[in-house]
């Protein structure tokens, strides 16, 4: 068993790590024509728009465009630095993995988890929901959908959590944390290991021993 969960797990953490770095490169929505097949990228369009909102012709910039340059900075930049973070947190957890430090990779592998959904969270938030449902492009409509980039992440995000979950739920695994690897006694096993103390010490006769270790298993 102990084999086998640190072999489940490293290969979670491996999968998720690859899906995590292919998903960098391939945009999480977009728009298509299904005619021509032609694509446009959500972040395009929703930057394109910010931009426009951020200086307007024949304007000078203001408090307002001020604000917008921020809200384009965090709409773009922040799912995009969770991005980064996410698959470099799962590659520490994977080579962790292989040295058996149990509690930096379930940290790693519980953080990587976090990071891929707040990405998620952040880019549906700040673009996803700002782009509209439907585009004129090249003179005809397009629809926005998700496409691959966003359900490999999503499916990172839960291997990332299923593989800090094996972790914390396989008794035998070599790569529990620390914190969980350590058994915490209960009141029943202090009261027989100061049991067997006395017995061995002469204080309680075999009898008396037999009937408190008895009366302690009740």
């Amino acid at each position: 068993m102990e084999q086998t969960s640190r072999i489940v797990t490293f290969s979670l953490l491996l999968i998720a790590t690859i899906f995590c770095s292919v998903a960098l490169f391939i945009p999480w929505a977009g728009y298509t024509i299904p005619i021509t097949g032609q694509f446009l990228a959500a972040e395009k369009y929703v930057y394109s728009v910010y931009s426009g909102m951020a200086y307007p012709l024949g304007e000078t910039q203001s408090k307002n465009v001020e604000w917008e340059s921020l809200a384009i900075f965090i709409a773009f930049i922040l799912p995009l630095i969770l991005k980064i973070i996410t698959p470099i947190l799962g590659f520490s957890a994977v080579v962790l993995a292989l040295s058996k430090r149990e509690t930096y990779v379930f940290a790693c592998a519980a953080f990587a988890g976090a990071t891929a959904l707040l990405s998620i969270i952040t880019y549906y938030l700040f673009i996803f929901t700002r782009a509209p449902q439907y585009i004129v492009l090249d003179g005809l409509y397009a629809n926005l959908i998700w496409s691959p980039g966003f359900y490999l992440f999503a499916i990172v995000t839960i291997l990332y959590f299923a593989g800090a979950g094996m972790i914390v739920y396989f008794p035998g695994s070599e790569l529990k944390t620390g914190f969980i690897k350590e058994k915490i006694s209960s009141p029943g096993d202090d009261a027989i290991k100061i049991l067997n103390l006395r017995y061995a010490k002469g204080e309680i006769t075999k009898e008396e021993y037999e009937q408190m270790k008895k009366d302690i298993s009740d």
